[in-house]
């Protein structure tokens, strides 16, 4: 057998596309399914994203707040800016398919200009959590079901 794995060597002749400089090489059906099948899977690798906006995909998030704490987390480890408005955070909205659309509707509540921290104080909750209770979010991470005696006795973030 050849020592050239993927190529077969012709004679002579037209139609020999490499050359080892011993023999004229010809690539294989394999050879040229392995080029096809590497373009094809890095095909769409960075398309057009950019690096300080994109933030880990689907982890397998119960609810919106936890996509909240997720994004807070990399606001934090990249250095930027905490969100002080909705505005400020509308770059992010692809990372937060449940959570967007009840921040607009104001059916969760961010406590803006706050930001991911240690602190076990609250940073966004769910509307109802002052009255009847909710998930809350802390701005450690932490998403947990307050009563509203326990949400109104907690820390809010500034």
């Amino acid at each position: 057998m050849n020592s050239l794995f993927f190529c077969r060597a012709p004679a002579d002749g037209p139609g020999a596309a490499f050359s080892t400089g011993r023999r004229a090489m010809k690539p294989t059906f394999f050879s040229l399914l392995l080029v096809l099948l590497a373009a094809i899977t890095t095909a769409g690798c960075n398309k057009g994203t950019k690096a300080q906006s994109s933030v880990p995909a689907d982890l397998g998030l119960q609810n919106g707040l936890e996509e909240l704490a997720v994004v807070y987390k990399y606001i934090a480890e990249k250095g930027e800016a905490v969100p002080r408005s909705l505005d400020d955070l509308a770059e992010r909205q692809a990372n937060l398919p449940t959570a967007w659309d009840k921040i607009v509707s104001g059916e969760y509540v961010v406590l803006w200009g706050a930001g991911y921290s240690s602190s076990g104080a609250v940073l966004a909750h769910e509307k109802s959590a002052p009255t009847s209770g909710g998930l809350v979010l802390l701005q450690n991470g932490t998403v947990k079901q307050m009563t509203a005696a326990e949400f109104n006795s907690a820390p809010k973030a500034r």
